[in-house]
């Protein structure tokens, strides 16, 4: 009679199997294993000399196969982690990326000078950056704004689930179309450029979300900058994540709309700027 494979086992053979498919195969295949077993990745290593169940077994090898084809384990596991926060995840949304976290950071900080009562996400997505200003007291409403019904019913899953269903309102509108002039905007838009992309993301995630629109991949900037004039009061914010080749057209673009304005730039651990702000001072 053949002996179980251990969890030490597993784990070594799916790193092994992924490693053509990921750039953190050994992580990956922590993440699905924690997940059909329902431990955190210390638990694994608590429990590596424990034998899979024939069914446990099973359902990893699914997960693994799954994440061998590109799929996101974001998208496998329905859960990614953003601002130390745990979020829901689907097809229906992008993935959360540690890079947005910079744009919370200057919303936040922004809201601490300002103390705004209403802060608008434009292309809430999943519903992270809403949630994570909701749960930093950054204003006591974020109106979380996506053109996707889709969207918005992932980013109401989070809301709900963080029992914010009193701080966080959702509308369904194109850009800020149905917003009334507020004090602080912030929106982390479909950018990517039509022939950029990682294959992987451009395969597995929602290109309405994904692609910015025009060579450069600024569409939606133009757009933004032609309404934000309508919908932003002074004093005010505006602050967007963006791709470090934009960061000329998009400060050119908001500067043209707000020629007093004021811009600052800010960027990721690796130097590049990631998120641009603009501060319409009283």
């Amino acid at each position: 009679m053949t002996q179980s494979p251990s969890v030490r086992d597993v784990l070594l053979h799916a790193t092994q199997t992924l490693s053509q498919a990921s750039a953190s195969p050994r992580l990956d295949a922590e993440l699905l294993l924690g997940h059909v077993m329902g431990w955190s990745r210390t638990q694994l290593v608590i429990h590596r000399s424990d034998t899979l169940s024939d069914q446990g077994g099973a359902r990893f090898a699914d997960l693994v196969a799954r994440r061998s084809t590109g799929e996101s384990v974001a998208y496998i596991i329905n859960q990614r982690e953003f601002y130390g926060h745990a979020f829901y995840v689907d097809a229906r949304v992008l993935v959360p990326r540690p890079e947005t976290e910079l744009l919370v950071d200057c919303a936040i900080a922004a809201a601490r000078i300002l103390k705004p009562a209403v802060i608008v996400d434009i292309g809430s997505g999943s519903g992270c950056i809403s949630v994570a200003l909701a749960l930093a007291a950054a204003a006591t409403t974020i109106i979380a704004v996506d053109i996707s019904s889709d969207a918005l019913a992932v980013t109401a899953i989070n809301r709900d689930s963080h029992a914010l269903n009193s701080t966080v309102h959702l509308i369904q509108a194109d850009s800020c179309t149905a917003i009334a002039p507020v004090h602080m905007i912030v929106s982390n838009p479909p950018y990517v450029m039509d022939d950029d992309g990682d294959a992987d993301v451009r395969l597995h995630e929602p290109h309405l979300a994904l692609f910015g629109g025009d060579s450069d991949g600024a569409a939606f900037y133009r757009r933004l900058a032609a309404l934000l004039p309508h919908h932003l009061k002074t004093p005010g914010f505006f602050a967007c994540e963006l791709d470090p080749r934009q960061v000329q057209t998009v400060c050119s673009l908001l500067q043209g709309s707000f020629p007093n304005g004021r811009l600052t730039l800010h960027d990721d651990l690796a130097g590049h700027t990631r998120v641009v702000c603009l501060w319409l001072d009283a």
